[in-house]
């Protein structure tokens, strides 16, 4: 997912490459602290915080999204993501980051959308690096049962999610 946190990323970085650039002059970045609404700047509640309040939400469809929420939070964590050696990090060197499957904005054409924008100019001018890596060993019983329930964990995530973007306003189905 492409959000506000990985536009302030690129502002950031484009502000340390213009800065080191003695030629480069002033140049004019987005401001995306100025299109967050005051929720997200916020402390974010807790879990427990969240799952009392559900029972108080009105409104159905609200409602249904913080639970479908709750429940992704739930499925995610049900297992850690393996840890890639530095043989594997090695062969992904050459790699760029991973192309997002969604864009999070909070109003059409904001400075979020702008850059994401910019970055998709240059997403796949390399090989897009894996956005998952299960490693295992396939010699051990265990290791290959390990590496399925990773997978169905992963699998169980993204219909979770499927389910929850299919639900939020705005979406198409």
């Amino acid at each position: 997912m492409y959000d506000h946190r990985d536009a302030l990323d690129r502002v950031e970085r484009l502000r340390e490459w213009y800065d080191g650039d003695p030629e480069g002059g002033e140049v004019e970045l987005p401001e995306i602290g100025r299109c967050l609404p005051e929720s997200v700047k916020r402390r974010p509640l807790g879990r427990r915080t969240v799952a009392a309040m559900v029972p108080e939400i009105g409104n159905p469809l609200a409602r249904q999204l913080i639970e479908l929420a709750i429940e992704l939070d739930r499925v995610s964590c049900q297992r850690k993501r393996a840890q890639i050696d530095d043989q594997v990090r090695d062969l992904l060197i050459d790699c760029g980051e991973p192309v997002p499957a969604l864009l999070a904005v909070f109003e059409q054409s904001d400075p979020i959308e702008g850059c994401f924008d910019e970055d998709c100019q240059t997403m796949l001018e390399v090989t897009p690096a894996p956005n998952l890596i299960i490693p295992f060993n396939g010699e051990a019983r265990e290791g290959v049962l390990g590496a399925f329930a990773v997978l169905a964990t992963v699998c169980e995530t993204l219909s979770c999610a499927s389910r929850l973007i299919t639900l939020m306003p705005g979406t198409s189905a």
